[in-house]
């Protein structure tokens, strides 16, 4: 395109009759050769073993603002973009603009199926796409990817990195005070999920780890920081139901970030927390009515204790 094309095209992304034309196109050059090119004179364009595969007839020549080109066209002037930066850094200083006669298409050995030209392309093509959005959702439900989207080996990948919801590991952790009835609602949890199948459960109990994972640490607030620490180690290596009692305020900073750790592409850690309320409590002897008086879900990250416990022996 010529200097007037090039400009309408940088600030309104229109050529002179009003077609769309996001990106301008004109011939680059170094100072030194566009000193030696003056208007009406031809120059032909080669390939790099030397074949002529154009004339173009130059009509213009000028020093762009680019600047100003990458602003409006890759809208920042910024080198952390790669167009950006090729513009700068790469591309001449001078342009150069006219008519061009094509005299061959360059070779091409590789997707020469996709190489039409446009005389080669029909009349009213049938236009296929799919959204990004689709395409994660597709493989984050395990759903067919059409053939003409992209080559065997593409989709290959993109399952391979982003493998379907179905196949994640993940860990249900229940936490809060001792007789909540978390081991009771574990136990149940746990043989469901060996009904349904298709993946191996396993259950660590607060009190079979204290007796044979950690048995030398107390219940200071320093010691049970500990467990729950070593919790999230063994964690990591397998998809387990954990239920533990309830650490102090201030200690789900190191199992959290344990836990919520992408281990593998086939394996994250969705984190449930689920308690005990009041109602459920009542309903059991009087030694087991330590709990919490919330049911708080989480599907990140551990929230913060924010009820109030019940330590009372008895009624009242």
């Amino acid at each position: 395109m010529n200097q007037v094309d090039y400009q309408g095209v940088v600030e309104t992304m229109r050529d002179p009759d009003g077609t769309l034309f996001p990106t301008p196109v004109a011939l680059h050059v170094s100072e030194a050769f566009a000193k030696k090119v003056e208007p009406d004179q031809d120059i032909a364009l080669r390939d790099r073993e030397g074949v002529i595969l154009a004339i173009l007839s130059v009509t213009d020549k000028w020093v762009p603002n680019k600047a100003n080109e990458a602003g409006k066209v890759f809208g920042a002037d910024d080198l952390a973009h790669p167009a950006v930066n090729y513009l700068h850094n790469t591309a001449g200083a001078a342009y150069l603009g006219g008519a061009i006669t094509g005299i061959r298409t360059p070779m091409h050995y590789d997707f020469k199926p996709r190489r039409d030209t446009p005389n080669e392309l029909p009349e009213n093509p049938t236009v296929l796409g799919i959204s990004g959005t689709e395409l994660r959702r597709r493989l984050r439900e395990g759903l067919e990817i059409p053939e003409w989207f992209s080559f065997p080996e593409v989709v290959k990948e993109l399952r391979r990195t982003s493998p379907p919801h179905s196949s994640h590991g993940f860990t249900v952790f229940f936490t809060r005070l001792s007789g909540s009835g978390k081991s009771t609602i574990a136990n149940a949890l746990m043989v469901k999920l060996m009904e349904m199948g298709g993946r191996p459960v396993t259950l660590l109990d607060g009190d079979v780890v204290r007796k044979h994972l950690s048995s030398e640490p107390g219940f200071s607030k320093e010691h049970r920081d500990i467990n729950i620490r070593r919790i999230g180690y063994r964690r990591r290596r397998g998809r387990p139901l954990h239920p533990s009692a309830d650490p102090e305020a201030g200690s789900h900073g190191p199992e959290q970030s344990l836990s919520n750790r992408r281990i593998s592409a086939k394996m994250t850690r969705p984190e449930q927390r689920i308690c005990s309320g009041l109602f459920l409590c009542h309903a059991l002897p009087w030694q087991h009515r330590r709990a919490k008086a919330i049911v708080s879900v989480s599907l990140s990250r551990f929230n913060a204790p924010t009820s109030a416990r019940n330590h009372g022996r008895g009624p009242g």
